[in-house]
Order: C-alpha cells, then structure tokens, then sequence
C-alpha cells in the first residue's frame, strides 16, 4: 500500500512539473490546432449546399468539443455559437493563420480559414481568467491544454518563464507557472484514502500477531491493554512525526475545529477514530466471548460503571458531532455546503465516531446479560448523571438532555429486545433510527449555532463603517505626498488628465496594502475646473463637488482631511484630501482629492454576485437579506425579505437578540446615534431538518452494513438460513429503508424545483412590471433607433432598485441597447 502512495505522489508531482506542464501544452496546441484544421473541413463541405439548414449541423459538430465558430458570408456574420468571443476579428489577414488571443475573459486559441466568399473562425478555449475571485466565475484552464489552474498565460513573452511556438517555430505566447509541483486537492483525497487503507491494514496486522501470540501473553485483559497501548503509541509517532509531509501539509489536517491536538483537523478525525473503532471491536469481542462478565456480587457497580461508560462516549461523540459541524462553512439558506470536500468528509466522519459507539451499546448488551439490574435502576441512575453533568457543566446542558434520551431509549430496546445468537432484525433497525435521529438533532441544533454566529458576525462587519487600517495608511501617504516631487512632476508633464498616472503611482507608492481591497479614484482640481457628472452631464465645480459631499455626508474621522462618508449604507467610501507641492510652471497648488470606494453588499440580485470579489470579503453575504433604518425609514435594503418602510414594524422586537418573524430569524443592532440594521436569514424548514435524518439514515445503514460483514463473518451464512419470523423482519426494514429513501428523494427533488419555479415566477412578475413601467415612459417612441441609451440608463437603473433585478434592454437583433448594470458588461463578463 505503500508503494501504491509512493507511486500516486511521485507520478502526480511529475505530471504537475514545470516542464511536464509545458510540454504537455505545447503538444496540446498542435494537436487541437489539426482538430480545428480538420473541423475547418468539414465546415467546407456543410456549406457547399447553399440551400441546406447548415445550423443544425454545425452545432451537432462544433458544440459537443466546446468549440467556437463565427463564419462570414463576404461582410455578414451568418453563423456564430458562443458570445464570449466578440464578432469584430476580420482585422485577421486571409489565409491560414494560428495564433493564441485574449477575448474578454479567457485565452484562446484560434484558426482562421478563407474559402471562398467564406471566412471560419474557429476558437478553443485556453484557459478562463475573471477580473473578480467567486463560485460563479472560476478561473480554471482547459484540461485539454494545461493540467494546472496555476498558470499564466501573456503576449510578453520575453517577460515569461517559457515561450510556446508554433508549427514554424514562431513564439505565440508566454507561460509562467505560479505554483511549482502543485498537487490538486482531487490527488490529495486519494493519496488520503490510500493512506487511510495503509492504516486499516496496519491495525488489522496488528490485531494477527496479538491473536497469533495470546498464549503468551498473560492474560486476555492484559493483551487488550497492550493492544490499546501499541494503537496509542502508533497514533503518536504518526502525530509527532507528521507523516507522510505531502498529506500533513495538506488541506486535509489544517486546524479547523475548537479541539484538542489531534482531533483539530479532519485528517486527524478519521485517523484517530479508525483507531477507536479497532479498540471498540476487540473489546466488543472479549465481553461477547464472556473473557470480560459481570459478578453477581458487584453487578450494581459493574452495571452502573458500564452505564457511565456508555453514557460518557455518547456525550463524547454528540460533543464531537457539534464541534465538527460549528467548525464548517455554512450558507445561511442552504446550511452545509456539501460541494466543499471537506464538509463531506466531516458528514462521514459523524457516521464513523457513531460506529465506535454502537460497538459499546453492543458490549453493554453481553455485559448486562447474565447478572441482570433493573430496568428503574438503570433509569435513575441515568438521571442522577444527568443532574450531576449539568450541574458542572451548565453550558453544555444541551448535549446532556440529547445524551440523556439517547441512553434511555437503547436501555428501553434492550430491555424489550433480549440478547441471543439469532441475529434480530428488528432490534438494529430501532437502533439505526435511535442513532440517526438524536445525531440529526445534533446536527440542527449545531447547524442552527453556527448560523446564528456566522450572522451575529456579519452583523457585527456591516454595521462598522470604518477602517482602521485604511486611516492609517493615508496618515503616513498624506505627510508624505505633501513633499512628494513626483506628484508635482505628473501633474506638470499630464496637464490635460493627470489622474490616470497619479492614480497608479499612488496606488502603487503609497496604496499597495489596500489596492486590491479599495477602488481607488483621484481627483486632480485646479482652481476654477469644472467636473462633468455622469451620467446626467452636468457641470459642477470641482473643489465644489467634493466640498458640498465632505459637508452633506462626510463625518471626521482621526485623521486630518480624511472624512469618512455616511451616504452609502452598503459600502465603505472614503474621501482623502491631500495637497501636493505646488506646480513650477504655474505656481499653482492643486488639490488631490482622493475616493475610497469599497463594496461588500451588492445592489439587487443575480449579476451583482459576479461582480463580487470573495478575496477582498471577510464573510459570504450571500443568502442573508439585511436593512439599515436612519431617522426611523428605510433607507437601504438587500435581500428577498420584505422589511416595512417604516422602523415602527420592528422597534418593539429586542435589540442585540434572536428573534423570528415571518419564517425569518431576524438580529437588530442599534448604533449610538439611533441607525438600526437588521439581518435576517430563513428559517430552516421541517423538511430540511428531517433531510438530515435520512441522510445519516441511509449512511449509517450502509456502514452497518459493511461492518456487519467485514467483522461478524460468521453470522453472514445466518441470513440465508431465514425463518419466517426474520423473512419478515427483512421485509420490513427494506420497507422502511426504501420508505426513507423515498423522502430523502422527495425532498430534495421538491426544494430544488420549488426554489427553480419560485425564481421564475419572481423573473416573469418583474419583466412584466418593468415591461409596464417601459412602455408607459416611452410610449411616444416607436423604433429602438429612437431611445438615447444615456437616457435609458437612469431610467432602468431606477427600475433595478425598484424591482431589485438587474435590466438589460435589447433590439430585435439582439444587440444591447441599455442596461442597469454596465459593470458587467465593462469588464467583460457578458
């Protein structure tokens, strides 16, 4: 096994080498460039027939390779099935020609052909980079090409790691490898399960040579102790010693969760419960074979230290299950992400530490069987633990009761389901659900902290408008810039539009820290220049401007000339003053006025997540719905909650608590000057919270399963020898089982399609009142020749708030006449 890991890790950091990366893209060119060459074929030959339907073929030939086609008919564009490329590239010369190019937002690879009154263009997509880092837009390369994300393609090819040809030897591109010997977190999940296997085989080669050598050892007991001390030793030497480095460097055992060293990470997890796991089974085996039993004369202690045992790992394993769960990446609607590995993982992970326990109801089963105490004993003792828990441990009172119902409902089924050796059906059934119901009301109840942390902290960021370090920062860049030569020398040198120079050097000069954060925008004034505001045109003055907005909206902050802007309740802006040396050719001293602009709520819904950058974020906002009241009214809302207009609706619900209203959970925080923001999220629903059921259901079902026949081997040959009395107990746990699966089914199926036909139904009821609001505005015009698009942009922008959707406008051509949100199509996103 490990020569199987060895040869896993050595081939991948081999395929993921630099050259191997390079070769492989290089040899990935020419062999797509004869794949379009080939296409390009054929495409000849569907158009020769004027007369026939080429659309249909083309697509069936093009579109299942993800291959990219604008062909021309002289000057008209008569084919095209992507508008990722934009469809102005006849600046190519005719004939054969291949190349790589940037459009928009990827690399492509391109070959142009000329036939004819013909010309084909045919693009394979390279690789894709977005200007903004979020699930929607991953910027992943073509495994067809490259075989790492992290890569950098340019046109500077000097300037590049390596250069790539083509078929003439005439450099097309650069290539730069970010991340050296890189391996993929897919690659790092299977060196994990190989390892995880070498690490079964291990105990189980363990568990051979304590059974091949118990006669010599002296006593069975003793051999157990020594087994549990050998597993412990192994836990260690592989914990200090950090083997093996590629997986311990990994993803896999970063620190995630509030516990003990060890069990902190999720590669530690399933390590050290694999180990329990061995340690439960032996034991398990010794009470079973009697090698362990309860005396007559101490069966009260025995049964009472037997029932604190059982009692302890529970609560140890609900304690586990709650850590674990606070410790993932929830949404606030979804719950946990399960497209994350590492929370599905963690799942799993719940439905092994419940193995462990199982074993241990197992083996209180035989214990208690031959010195039998009462079924009341056993349930007063089992409140006295109860009351003596949370009485130390208040906090924890929860897991205690869960703890508590637990154990008293596996006494009830042992008490109804005596112990023999035909294998009862019925009875693991009852436990299955035992065990699948209080660990999902774990999960819920964890789920449910975790959100409402996750929110009580979103609350917390949106409601400081300030930045510390950005204040900072501009202290020690305004002392400075005030005797900064070169601030003067490019206002001088780009008198007409210095901001654009400025701006970089600034940033670059003084901005680093906070340039990828912030959008940075300067301003250069002279005395008597006018600003043009967009998009309504009109002239103000420039010192002008920025004074009237220091004085309606600014507050003073710590630093001098730095005010901090109060006119936008979704986002941070600030605007800095500073003032350069004066100018040598006029003598005239300038004010630099200085824009900090910086976003983490977007406006509306759909688009504006795409135009989130989550590497400048501190928390996904994604999925809340939140308000900000000034002066009792409404002055800025986000999200599908619809919160009244007035602070009336909500001022008699508590400030700094959870409260719920309308099938929301709602948190209300009241600044010093009377501002209240509200952030809400949806309740989750009785169906989800019963999802989770059967999903650990259908788990822990399946693992049972595998455990029964990998450790109890001999009983396997008893279910094919079934009475009618078992037949019938198999009958009804299929039944059951089905039945449960059914649901899990149901309901995930019924969620999907009711959110999919909720978002449509919202779409078509706000097209329709935009379409409305549209025709009554421009009801005079009858051509889109006739709509000015700086007229309409206002206009649908107005909409947007309105009906919080993004509006884009287009002729019957297709062609964009307005939209709401430029942003989007100004980087180039659509």
């Amino acid at each position: 096994m490990l020569v199987i890991f060895y040869a896993t890790e050595y081939g991948t950091k081999k395929y993921h080498s630099d050259q191997h990366i390079k070769d492989r893209f290089q040899n990935s060119l020419k062999f797509q460039r004869a794949n379009l060459i080939d296409k390009t074929k054929t495409i000849t030959e569907i158009l020769k027939d004027p007369e026939k339907n080429y659309w249909p073929s083309l697509e069936r030939l093009l579109d299942p390779e993800q291959i990219f086609a604008q062909i021309y008919f002289e000057d008209s564009l008569i084919f095209w099935n992507s508008n990722l490329v934009q469809n102005d590239l006849d600046y190519l010369y005719e004939g054969e020609l291949d190349t790589i190019i940037r459009e928009k937002t990827a690399w492509y690879q391109i070959y142009f052909k000329s036939t004819g009154t013909y010309r084909v263009f045919l693009f394979k997509l390279i690789k894709a980079e977005y200007p903004f880092e979020n699930k929607f837009l991953p910027s992943k390369a073509n495994r067809e090409f490259l075989s790492s994300d992290q890569v950098e393609l340019t046109v500077n090819i000097k300037s590049a790691q390596y250069a790539i040809v083509n078929d003439q030897g005439v450099p097309v591109i650069g290539l730069t490898i970010k991340h050296h010997n890189d391996i993929g977190n897919n690659i790092i999940l299977l060196l994990f399960f190989i390892y995880i296997l070498f690490y079964i085989l291990l105990v189980l080669w363990l568990n051979k040579l304590y059974n091949k050598y118990a006669h010599v050892l002296p006593g069975k007991r003793t051999a157990f102790l020594l087994f549990i001390i050998d597993l412990a030793l192994l836990r260690w030497l592989d914990f200090y010693f950090a083997y093996p480095a590629v997986l311990k460097q990994s993803f896999l055992f970063e620190p995630g969760f509030d516990l003990i060293p060890g069990l902190n990470s999720i590669g530690d997890l399933y390590l050290t419960t694999i180990l329990l796991i061995a340690v439960f089974i032996k034991f398990n085996k010794l009470v079973q074979r009697e090698q362990i039993n309860a005396g007559k004369k101490y069966r009260y202690l025995q049964h009472f230290v037997s029932l604190s045992v059982l009692w302890l790992l529970a609560y140890g394993v609900f304690y586990l299950d709650q850590s674990i769960i606070s410790g993932l990446s929830t949404n606030p609607v979804i719950g946990i992400q399960f497209s994350d590995p590492i929370n599905l993982l963690a799942v799993f992970i719940n439905v092994l530490l419940n193995v462990v326990l199982f074993f241990m109801v197992r083996s209180m089963n035989y214990y208690s069987g031959k010195y039998s105490v009462s079924f009341l004993s056993k349930i007063l003792f089992t409140v006295f633990l109860t009351i003596v828990f949370v009485t130390g441990f208040p906090s924890y009172h929860l897991i205690a009761y869960i703890t508590s119902g637990f154990v008293v409902l596996i006494l009830v089924v042992v008490q109804l389901f005596s112990e023999n050796t035909q294998i009862r059906f019925i009875r693991y059934l009852i436990y299955l659900i035992i065990f699948a119901a209080a660990n999902a009301v774990v999960i819920n109840i964890a789920e449910n902290k975790t959100k409402d942390f996750n929110q009580a902290l979103t609350a917390d960021y949106l409601a400081h408008k300030d930045d510390p370090e950005l204040e900072s920062i501009f202290h020690q860049a305004a002392q400075q810039v005030s005797s900064d030569s070169v601030v003067s020398l490019i206002i001088d040198n780009y008198w007409d539009n210095p901001e654009a120079a400025l701006n970089e050097y600034l940033k670059h000069r003084y901005f680093d820290r906070i340039a990828f954060t912030y959008d940075i925008q300067v301003t250069v004034c002279m005395s008597g220049e006018l600003l043009e505001i967009q998009p309504e045109g009109i002239l103000v003055g420039c010192h002008e401007y920025f004074e009237d907005l220091i004085r309606d909206f600014g507050d003073s902050t710590s630093v001098n000339d730095l005010y901090l802007q109060n006119s936008t309740p979704e986002s941070i802006y600030y605007i800095g003053v500073i003032k350069p040396p004066a100018l040598k050719h006029t003598d005239e001293e300038p004010l630099v006025y200085i824009e900090f602009y910086f976003t983490y709520v977007p406006e509306g819904v759909g688009y504006p997540e795409l135009l989130v950058d989550n590497s400048t974020l501190t928390y996904d906002l994604s999925g809340y719905s939140f308000a900000k009241y000034i002066n009792n009214n409404l002055v800025y809302k986000f999200g599908d909650f619809a919160y009244h207009t007035e602070y009336s609706s909500q001022s008699d619900f508590p400030a700094n608590e959870f409260y719920n209203d309308l099938n929301y959970r709602h948190l209300k925080l009241v600044s010093a000057d009377g501002d209240v923001l509200i952030i809400s999220r949806p309740i989750a629903k009785i169906q989800e919270k019963l999802a989770t059921f059967s999903i650990l259901f259908l788990l822990m079902g399946a693992v049972a399963f595998l455990i029964f026949i990998l450790v109890f081997r001999s009983d396997v040959f008893a279910v094919f020898m079934l009475s009618f009395r078992t037949r019938l107990q198999v009958f009804f746990i299929i039944t059951i089982s089905v039945i449960i699966f059914v649901i899990a089914l149901i309901t995930a199926y019924y969620a999907e399609y009711n959110n999919k036909e909720r978002v449509i139904t919202q779409l078509n009821e706000k097209t329709y009142s935009v379409l409305i609001e549209l025709q009554h505005k421009l009801g005079g015009i009858t051509s889109p020749e006739q709509i000015k698009t700086e007229e309409l942009y206002p206009l649908l922008r107005k909409f947007s708030l309105v009906f919080f959707s993004d509006i884009n406008m287009y002729d019957p051509s297709g062609k964009l006449i307005a939209t709401s949100r430029p942003e989007v199509f100004r980087t180039g996103l659509l």
